[in-house]
Parts: C-alpha cells; structure tokens; sequence
C-alpha cells in the first residue's frame, strides 16, 4: 500500500514539474508585465515562427528571472516599455512575481512585489489570472470566464441575436434589472461579470431559476441587450433528436409548384415523418452548372422551429458554400434568429421562397 502511494506522489510530482517547466520560455503577451495597469489576466501564447518576434513579449528565463517588453511596429514609440524583476513558480498552481525595474525613456527601480498567480494551461499556451490564493475560488473564475469567452464567441456567430435597448442605468445591478425586468425576469444573482469586444462592452453571467442568462452592456452607447439561449438549446436538441432518430419514415415528393419556377428537374424534396407528423424536409434544388440550393426544415410539432440554408456554387471547377441557420423563436412575430455557420459565396438570407414551396408540398401530398 504504502508502495503505491509512494508511486503516486513521484508520478503527480513528475506532471507538476512538466506543467511548470512548460510554463518557462518566450511567450507573445497580451500586456507588458508590471505596467502601470496592469490587467487582471495575463495570456500568453507561443511565438508565431513565421512572424518571429512582435508585439508584446514575457520571457520567463530558467534562472528565476523575467524579462517583459514590445517590440513595435515600423515607426512606432522610440521608447517602447520593458520591464524586469524574479518569478517562482510556486506549484502546480500559482506562480509568485517580483517586479524591480520598469523603462520607458528612463530606467526606474520598482522594488514591488506583484503577488501571486493562478496559472493552467490551455490549447494555446496559458493564462495567469491574479489571485487572493483561494485555489477554489480561481478555478471557478476560470470556469467563469471560459464560459463568458464561449458565448461571445457564441453571439458573434449570430447575424441579429441582440435586441438593443437604451437605458439610463449606469450602475452594475441597475443594468441588469433593466435588461431583465424588460424580459419579465424580476429575481436573479449576478455571479460573474468580464470586458468584451475591446472592453467597450461587459457581459455579465446571471443565475436565473432555471440556469444562466447573459446580459451585454455597452458603455458607449448606454444600451444593454439580453442573450438568452434558452429556445436555441432546446430547439438544437430536438434538432440532434431527429437527426438521430433512424425509425422516421422517410418519403420521397414530387414538386409540384409551377414548372416555370422550378430550378431544375432533378430537385428533390425527402420528407421525415413519427406517427404520421412532420418531423424534418430536406428540400434540395440543382443549378445546371453544378451546386444548387439546399433547404432543410425542423418541426417541433409540426411547426417550422429551424431552418439550415445552403447555397453551393462552382468557381473554376471548385464548389464554394455558404451555409446558415435560423431558429425561428416566435412565428407569429416573424422573430428569426440568424447563425452564420460558413460564408464562402456571399450573403445569404431567409429562404422564405422555398420554406413555402416545400411547406405547400407537404399540405398537399402527405394530408
């Protein structure tokens, strides 16, 4: 027994020194280390070899030494900024910084110590986040942050998610009481908040009764919107639910609308149906020339909920797409939002046209 726990702590011991020693080296950095404002979070990322060395560089030396400067562009400050000082790399978890000099036209002794560090490793290098040294605390942050990072990633996909609206609030919980309340949300917690799309904008995570809402706040402009995937979540599981879903009855339809308008003789549309209900239309239409137009439609009780939009064309023998998708979250209200999934033909937009023509196939053929 003894044997084994002995095993065990050389082999964690091993991970914590690869992990560490990983960490030593020449990174790209999104802020000079120690500066006058010096950011919550530092990023560091490898070097790009094609590029060599550019912009804002740490070096973390085998010695215990740090040294933190920009290289700049052509024309661009005659004095950039360095600055200098010692690090220890504490665990597996923290690092510890001590900053002595800092130089922009003349050189300063500092003499500061910055504290400590939480650091992990991510796909693309690792990220510092200063710390009180509550490990826990730092891992839920991190968790915090990573989330807040997806969903930005997650609405600039959409084309037209965010419903803007002005508000004289200014103060944080101001702010999202308005947002909220305007959605008829009236109690929540905000759990976490972090800059976004250059600081101009802060997202802030709430926990609602049932799960997390994202509000967006946009300083400039004193507007704030509401993200709220909670339709989109549901809607892309029962999308994955159907797709899945190898019992559906699968009929094929002829096209029936006026021939004049038809794109091709070789269009098709397939329908999927459960007991009888509508569950899916896929609804494609070929150019002459090669690629066409490839319409796919989800029903959530035989009501249209998504629509996936695809446009191939052929350039010099190479088929091109351009593909996206819209949710519809309020029929009624003609409300749709679009998601830009690949854009490699141009803009596309809702393809109301052929929704309808495959819509008018399906009353007529499968009734």
């Amino acid at each position: 027994m003894m044997k084994k726990l002995f095993t065990v702590a050389i082999a964690l011991l091993i991970l914590q020194t690869v992990v560490a020693q990983n960490l030593v080296g020449k990174w790209n950095s999104n802020s000079i280390m120690g500066n006058a404002y010096s950011p919550e979070e530092y990023v560091l990322q490898p070097i790009d070899a094609q590029r060599n060395e550019f912009g804002i560089i740490v070096n973390l030396k085998p010695d215990g030494t740090f040294h933190s400067y920009r290289i700049p562009g052509c024309g661009q400050d005659r004095f950039p900024p360095t600055s200098s000082g010692k690090y220890t790399i504490i665990d597996k978890n923290y690092i510890h910084f001590f900053l002595e000099k800092r130089q922009e036209i003349n050189e300063t002794s500092i003499n500061q110590d910055l504290g400590n560090y939480y650091y992990y490793e991510n796909d693309n290098g690792f990220k510092l986040l200063k710390s009180s040294g509550n490990l826990e605390r730092d891992k839920q942050i991190v968790y915090y942050k990573d989330l807040l990072s997806a969903k930005d990633t997650e609405i600039k996909a959409y084309a037209n998610i965010l419903d803007w609206k002005s508000t004289k609030q200014k103060e944080e919980k101001g702010v999202v009481s308005f947002c909220l309340n305007e959605a008829g949300i009236t109690n929540f917690e905000i759990i976490f908040d972090q800059p976004v799309v250059h600081y101009r904008q802060i997202m802030f995570l709430v926990k609602v009764a049932n799960g997390f809402r994202y509000v967006i706040y946009d300083k400039e402009y004193n507007q704030v919107a509401l993200f709220d995937d909670t339709q989109i979540n549901k809607t892309n599981a029962l999308i994955s639910e159907i797709d899945t879903n190898k019992k559906l009855k699968v009929k094929a339809l002829k096209e029936t609308n006026i021939p004049q308008r038809t794109s091709s003789d070789h269009n098709t549309i397939t329908a999927f149906q459960k007991k009888k209900k509508i569950q899916k239309v896929e609804y494609n239409q070929y150019f002459a020339q090669g690629g066409g137009w490839f319409t796919t439609i989800y029903f959530e009780n035989e009501i249209p909920v998504y629509v996936a939009f695809e446009q191939k064309s052929v350039y010099n023998e190479e088929i091109r797409s351009s593909i996206r998708g819209y949710y519809v979250l309020d029929s009624n209200k003609n409300k749709i939002a679009t998601k830009i999934i690949k854009s490699e033909t141009g803009d596309l937009y809702y393809p109301s046209e052929y929704v309808k023509r495959a819509m008018d196939d399906i009353k007529n053929q499968l009734k």
